[in-house]
């Protein structure tokens, strides 16, 4: 379980108590005049905010409290990805003479999970406009490229589980794979704002086998870009690079160093299958 307790105190180094709130109660608490502070960076907010929540970076609260909390004695609480963040400039805020401050337990990632409302934050009405067309535009172009259905339904029919690792927010992404009729195919979904580190760090793509089932050397993982090649690589993966799709002009999808680079779906399904256990 994310939380293990309602409402616990723990105690660090420098022997100052910082409450920890589960993201109910911190919802609870800002429903009765707390101030929730998001302090993760805008390009993490933008998979999606705690609603009721302000947007201001941990190094940007810490290099001027009194810009964004003027009230030493204001009820603060602070949340980042998973938690770890949240508590360190909560401590940092104590240490400021602050004197309610509560960091949120497993962070957005838990308020998610727990289906608390999320809102995505917008800075102008140019972004607005911008993400209003998006969500409502998100599929009328979209299509899989051709020949890939084809292995999809391949793997399904033999039983090999498939799913997606990616780096767009699940709010368009999750929206977009129904749509597309996805979703109720792959065995997993991992979207950025669903774990502490994107990619290419691991652990989507650990995320991701557990929720398939299987263990990542069993896995490859196939993309378009420097950073799918390098996250499939730090977790033992297989790695292919599919060079059909999006890489530009000056990229040099060999200098990834992917085990193997295919330059066609066709191709890609000829290797696939090639290596696939009978």
């Amino acid at each position: 379980m994310l939380v293990k307790a309602a409402c616990r105190h723990v105690r660090d180094n420098a022997a100052m108590s910082i409450q920890e709130l589960s993201p109910a109660q911190a919802r609870e608490r800002l429903a009765h005049g707390a101030v929730l502070i998001d302090v993760r960076e805008a390009h993490e907010r933008a998979g999606g905010m705690a609603e009721g929540a302000r947007g201001v970076a941990k190094g940007e609260l810490q290099a001027d409290p009194a810009a964004h909390l003027p009230r030493h004695d204001q009820e603060i609480l602070l949340i980042c990805q998973s938690g770890k963040r949240s508590a360190d400039a909560a401590q940092f805020l104590l240490e400021a003479g602050y004197t309610r401050v509560a960091s949120v337990t497993g962070g957005t990632v838990a308020w998610r999970e727990q289906s608390l409302p999320l809102v995505q934050p917008l800075a102008s009405a140019a972004d607005r406009d911008f993400y209003d067309r998006y969500s409502r535009h998100l599929a009328v172009h979209t299509r899989l490229f051709p020949g890939l259905d084809a292995i999809l339904l391949r793997l399904e029919q033999q039983s090999v589980p498939w799913g997606i690792v990616t780096n767009k927010p699940s709010i368009y992404t999750l929206p977009l794979l129904d749509a597309l009729g996805l979703r109720i195919r792959c065995a997993s979904v991992v979207c950025p704002d669903q774990v502490t580190h994107t990619k290419p760090h691991p652990e989507p793509m650990f995320k991701a086998c557990a929720q398939m089932g299987v263990a990542p050397g069993a896995c490859v993982y196939v993309g378009d870009h420097e950073r799918d090649i390098a996250a499939g690589r730090n977790a033992g993966m297989a790695t292919i690079a599919a060079g059909w799709g999006y890489i530009g002009a000056n990229e040099h999808p060999r200098d990834w160093q992917p085990d193997f680079i295919v330059d066609s779906v066709r191709a890609f399904g000829e290797l696939l299958f090639a290596h696939a256990t009978p």
